[in-house]
């Protein structure tokens, strides 16, 4: 009888390990649902932020984000380009942290409005996201986790409300 030796699979193949790939989708989700969960909150919210604030212009509370987000998300993906996805989601994430900060401590409607309209960075975490997905994982993983990622949104949409509440 002969044994009959196989090669290891290439690099790309090889999973580093399961532990790692379920963090790292949890981490991936947490700034994917972050996207949706505050288009959630803040159309739930709005009329008790016209309220406190006495404002007639309560439109702005929702399309500020939606404008900075609109704008930076080319930039973002350029950025991600020259610097590394990781890098620009570090720092998107962390700038509409600063945004929320901002807009949770805001004593006017006007610095409320700045908060959310750096909050809009958010809108750039999904797509950097989906592609980490693909550069992260690998092919046999892939799937699954943009599956986790997409369905995560329904799970904040359905959970949303009672949040807010």
């Amino acid at each position: 009888m002969s044994q009959t030796r196989t090669a290891a699979p290439p690099a790309e193949e090889r999973s580093p390990s399961t532990g790692r790939n379920v963090l790292v989708v949890v981490a991936l989700v947490w700034t994917v649902q972050l996207v949706a969960l505050m288009a959630a909150l803040s159309g739930i919210s709005q009329a008790e932020v016209a309220i406190h604030f006495r404002t007639t212009e309560i439109a702005w509370f929702t399309l500020m984000t939606l404008l900075t987000g609109t704008f930076f998300l080319p930039f973002a993906v350029k950025a991600a380009a020259l610097f590394g996805k990781k890098r620009v989601l570090l720092v998107a994430t962390g700038l509409g942290f600063v945004g929320d900060l901002i807009a949770a401590l805001a004593t006017d409607y006007r610095t409320l409005l700045i908060g959310r309209g750096i909050a809009g960075v958010y809108a750039a975490t999904a797509p950097l996201a989906y592609a980490i997905t693909r550069d992260v994982f690998p092919r046999r993983w892939v799937g699954l986790a943009s599956g986790i990622l997409a369905g995560g949104v329904g799970l904040v949409a359905f959970g949303g409300p009672f949040l807010s509440g």
